[in-house]
């Protein structure tokens, strides 16, 4: 019996391993999963009579995979993957609005827009009674690729599809106006948290708002903050002399600090960085034209 006392710490300790060895096996799998993009219209090929149970099967998965992955998976081999996904599913279900829906934000929280707005572009297409799908559109070249341009034109498809509320017709025209696409964008973005628990789109679409609200507050000063650099031939010295222009400093939306930034206009710390970042990409393009 000696021996039985003596492999009980082996047995144990082995024992300890299985979760470990399960998680990694599960992370292989995973990983194993992402090397195969399906190719939806080859399963619709193959799937006459059972289009529907597997479009539900690819979405379950899709849902699963995206669940997990969000937050600590990137490059081009997911962002493919969940593209081929969720068009397999809307390949074998093209009248089903929940790929539609959900995948184009998910895409859009994996940060491929393409990817999203081609999701969305099949929505427009196979729903054509759905405002949400062009409004999605217009969104998305509103946020992010400050097109105000394309955003007032997806927004004006969106409004002439029946039923469509009222203000959208208003908000295609506001558009050209920085307030008037933020105020949209700022309602479609509430629309979606009210739609949705997913964790990883629910942060995504925070965040937007977030920055959103950071941008009207800076745009609020930005005027006052430009005059003074100019009278004083100096920018403010920190953010706190916004006080001497009679602006409180309220809490920063984005969550991190408050700078004088360049041009002397007192923004976040992180928004600093990404307005310089995207001046410097439009100078690159004027010299590359």
């Amino acid at each position: 019996m000696r021996w039985l006392f003596a492999a009980i710490p082996c047995i144990l300790g082995a024992w300890s391993l299985v979760p470990r060895i399960d998680h990694s096996r599960h992370e292989r799998n995973i990983d194993a999963a992402l090397l195969f993009p399906p190719n939806g219209e080859q399963i619709r090929l193959g799937a006459t009579g059972l289009e529907e149970p597997l479009a539900d099967l690819l979405w379950v998965r899709t849902v699963l995979m995206f669940g997990e992955r969000y937050d600590t998976t990137s490059g081009a081999q997911w962002t493919v993957w969940l593209q081929r996904m969720i068009l397999a599913v809307t390949t074998l279900d093209p009248h089903w609005r929940t790929p539609y829906f959900y995948g184009g934000v998910m895409l859009r929280v994996a940060e491929d827009i393409d990817s999203s707005d081609r999701v969305f572009e099949e929505g427009v297409k196979n729903l054509p009674d759905d405002y949400f799908f062009p409004f999605s559109l217009g969104m998305n070249a509103y946020l992010y690729r400050k097109d105000r341009g394309a955003a007032a034109e997806w927004l004006k498809k969106a409004a002439r599809v029946p039923g469509a509320p009222s203000w959208y017709a208003a908000a295609a025209a506001a558009m050209k106006v920085e307030a008037g696409g933020r105020k949209a964008a700022q309602i479609y973005l509430h629309s979606v948290l009210e739609s949705t628990t997913d964790p990883g789109i629910r942060a995504d679409t925070e965040w937007q708002l977030a920055r959103l609200a950071h941008d009207e507050l800076v745009e609020g000063w930005t005027e006052a903050c430009k005059r003074y650099r100019a009278e004083h031939d100096a920018p403010l010295t920190s953010a706190n002399d916004l006080e001497k222009l009679g602006f409180v400093l309220p809490e920063n939306p984005r969550q991190d600090r408050w700078v004088v930034g360049r041009d002397g206009v007192v923004r976040s710390e992180g928004a600093e960085k990404e307005h310089w970042a995207q001046a410097l990409r439009a100078e690159i393009q004027l010299i590359g034209r």
